[in-house]
C-alpha cells in the first residue's frame, strides 16, 4: 500500500483530510516507534494513516472508541481491511469512555505500585472535552514512555458549534461559558503546560504536539519533514477531498 493509493481508498471519509494523513504518517516514520495509542477513531481514517506507517516499521497500535463509532459507514474495520492494514491495529470498543480502559491498561502494566510505560505516541482525537479529555491526559502520561509525544486534535473546537451534539440534553444544560470555551485548548494550557513531565510544545493549525521529557533519542523529530509542503498532485487530490466532503 503506498501513501497514492491510500488517499485514493479514503477519499470523501471523513474526519482525516489527507494531508493531515500524511503528516500523521510522516511523524511516525520519523518517530519510528514500537507501540502507539489512538483515543477516538470514529471511521478510522486516522488509524489507516498511522497503520500505514505501522505495515513499514512494524510496531503495534491500541485504538479505542465507543460502540456508536461502529455506526460509522464505512467503519473502522472495513477501512483496515480494504487496505490491507487490519493486522497492524488493536481496536478496543470501550461500553462507555476510553477513560475506563485507560484505568485497564495502568492495571495491567502496573507492578508493586509502579505502572510501566509502553506507549511511544498518543494521539488523542476522541471527546474534546475538558472532563474527559483532561483526566485521560494524566492517564495517558503513565502510560508514555519518557521521550514519547502526545498529539491533541482540534484545539479551538468548542462543543457550541457541534450541530451532532446540540440535540443532547447534557448540551443544553451546559452553561454558555463551558459551551463556548475550547475545552482541548485549556487542556493545554492549565494541565498540560504547567505538568514538569512535559516540554517541547509545538501548535500547527487545528493540532498541538507536547513531548514527554527524556534525553532519548525519541526527543529529536524534524518537523520540517513531517510537514513537508505537498506536491501539485497532493494538493489536488486534497481539494476534490475538501469538495467531496461538502457534498455529502
Amino acid at each position: 500500500m503506498t501513501i497514492d493509493e491510500l488517499k485514493n481508498n479514503l477519499l470523501g471519509i471523513p474526519h482525516t483530510s489527507a494531508e493531515d494523513g500524511e503528516i500523521l504518517h510522516n511523524f511516525l516514520m520519523d518517530l519510528k516507534p514500537s507501540k502507539i495509542l489512538e483515543l477516538g477513531f470514529d471511521h478510522g481514517v486516522s488509524t489507516c494513516w498511522m497503520a500505514l506507517a505501522a505495515q513499514k516499521l512494524e510496531f503495534e497500535i491500541d485504538s479505542i472508541d465507543r460502540p456508536d463509532a461502529l455506526n460509522s459507514k464505512p467503519d473502522i474495520y472495513q477501512n483496515l481491511t480494504k487496505n490491507g492494514l487490519e493486522k497492524f491495529v488493536n481496536v478496543i470498543i470501550s461500553e462507555r469512555t476510553y477513560i475506563w480502559e485507560l484505568r485497564n491498561l495502568i492495571s495491567k502494566n502496573s507492578t508493586n505500585g509502579v505502572c510501566k510505560p509502553i506507549y511511544d505516541f498518543c494521539f488523542i482525537d476522541g471527546a474534546h472535552t475538558w472532563e474527559t479529555d483532561g483526566f485521560a491526559f494524566f492517564l495517558v502520561e503513565k502510560l508514555l514512555k519518557p521521550g514519547g509525544w502526545i498529539l491533541f486534535d482540534d484545539i479551538n473546537w468548542t462543543i457550541a458549534e457541534s450541530k451532532s451534539l446540540a440535540q443532547f440534553d447534557w448540551v443544553k444544560d451546559m452553561p454558555k461559558e463551558e459551551k463556548n470555551t475550547p475545552h482541548v485548548k485549556e487542556i493545554l494550557e492549565l494541565l498540560v503546560s504547567q505538568h514538569p513531565n512535559f516540554d517541547n510544545f509545538r501548535i500547527q493549525g487545528k493540532w498541538a504536539w507536547v513531548k514527554k521529557t527524556s534525553n532519548s533519542k525519541l526527543n529529536s523529530i524534524n518537523f520540517e519533514k513531517v510537514y513537508k509542503k505537498p506536491s501539485i498532485k497532493n494538493a489536488f487530490l486534497n481539494f476534490l477531498y475538501a469538495i467531496k466532503k461538502n457534498l455529502i
